[in-house]
């Protein structure tokens, strides 16, 4: 009996150590998980804005430009390789990244100072940290603050929140400015929340920065905002979160399209985004700007079935949208343009080279019969291309699979218009 009773006695030593052991393990696998929920009060939140940045030139997204202080950044936080705006300009992208809302999703119609507000049931991010009780400071380049009052409405109601805005000069100082800021409201406060925006070209100093890695101009701000990011890096305090990020790409000119020219191409709506937590850890799955007040309060991000984004406002005659999923990019533009709408494979096609849907237009061929080659009257094929669908021209074996995402992206974007009670006609 003795013995039995020693037995069981060493059997729950045992198992109280195991499940010890059990318990810890759990404890240290949730709290690597970069996305878990954690207290959000007491942190000091910096927001790097670099206007009009795109990720594909970067090197840190695998394209040409050196930037080993975006890399450093990347190397310890969180590397968001698939980053989409929601739109091609600043005041719709800050809008959704401060509501969580798709600009389809806002309530608004136009660009008029008269057409403003927000949905009723929409929290923004600003409420939350008001609430968390965090001191909240905007720093903008004097140009930008011109501008404020114009784009104040677009982005928030600013009243009805207790919220510092402070001047900063031209972009040739404006590094040295932000420090000098920083380091104020470091001194003054334990829990704080702080957006920089920089501005968008590069400053004097900087002009023709790049030549040695790149033929483009627009590369110089890529190697300026490397360079303030960091100097950054190197004078706050280790227990300030970073978050880098750009709002909009800009197109080199690509088809024609030059600087941001409010397009949906990915040169434009692919965008640099980081924190300084994470682990060194690589996210590849696509995510939206949207999703920035989860990021921020580090919250699981939402599993998107589409991401959106758009050009304008429901009644712009500017408007195109993109609807995106996975691999897929459907983009619709209004009744009478050029392309009415396109398709693009971007695992395959990447460059967004090949449309998958329309009418094909052959830009070297006609239906003429073969001639003499000196003949500059005849064509050198006689095939007839021009007028068939690209289905009946482009070798693919997928082509039953690219209809059926044409047309569920194509529903989609039908319904989100219908929703917001968009009449084309207005605009034939």
């Amino acid at each position: 009996m003795l013995r039995q009773i020693k037995f069981f006695y060493r059997y729950l030593v045992r198992k109280k150590k195991l499940l010890k052991l059990n318990n810890e393990n759990i404890l240290i696998d949730n709290s690597s998980n970069n996305f878990s929920k954690s207290n959000n009060k007491g942190r000091k939140i910096l927001c790097l804005y670099f206007d009009g940045l795109p990720s594909k030139p970067m090197e840190l997204y695998g394209g040409y430009v050196p930037t080993p202080n975006f890399n450093r950044l990347a190397s310890s936080g969180t590397n968001y390789h698939n980053m989409i705006a929601p739109a091609p300009s600043s005041a719709m992208c800050i809008t959704s990244m401060f509501t969580g809302l798709f600009p389809h999703q806002f309530g608004r119609r136009s660009f008029s100072n008269e057409d403003k507000g927000l949905p009723k049931d929409c929290k923004p991010l600003l409420n939350t940290l008001q609430e968390d009780g965090y001191e909240l400071f905007f720093l903008w380049d004097e140009s930008f603050m011109d501008r404020r009052s114009q784009n104040k409405y677009k982005i928030l109601n600013w009243k009805n929140y207790d919220i510092n805005f402070l001047d900063i000069a031209d972009k040739d100082i404006q590094a040295v400015q932000t420090k000098k800021l920083l380091s104020e409201i470091d001194s003054k406060y334990d829990n704080w929340f702080c957006y920089v925006r920089f501005s968008d070209g590069a400053s004097s100093k900087y002009k023709g920065s790049a030549k040695n890695h790149s033929p483009y101009t627009f590369d110089d701000e890529i190697i300026e905002a490397d360079v303030i990011l960091g100097d950054l890096l190197d004078s706050i305090s280790d227990d300030i979160e970073i978050i880098v990020f750009s709002d909009h790409g800009k197109s080199y000119g690509e088809h024609g399209i030059y600087k941001y020219a409010f397009n949906l191409s990915e040169m434009s709506l692919n965008v640099p985004f980081i924190t300084s937590w994470g682990g060194g850890q690589n996210e590849t799955n696509l995510v939206s700007m949207v999703d920035f007040p989860s990021i921020i309060m580090k919250e699981d991000l939402t599993n998107h079935r589409y991401i959106y984004a758009d050009t304008g406002y429901a009644d712009q005659w500017i408007r195109s949208t993109m609807v995106r999923k996975g691999r897929w990019k459907y983009v619709y533009n209004r009744t009478g343009w050029r392309f009415p709408e396109e398709l693009y494979d971007l695992k395959f096609d990447p460059n967004e080279l090949i449309n998958l849907v329309g009418k094909h237009r052959d830009p070297y061929r006609d239906s003429r019969p073969k001639g003499d080659t000196v003949d500059i009257k005849n064509s050198p094929s006689a095939e007839v291309l021009d007028g068939k669908d690209v289905s009946e021209i482009y070798p693919r074996n997928d082509w039953n699979r690219v209809k059926r995402v044409l047309k569920e992206l194509r529903l989609e974007r039908q319904r989100i218009w219908e929703i917001q009670g968009v009449d084309e006609r207005k605009y034939e």
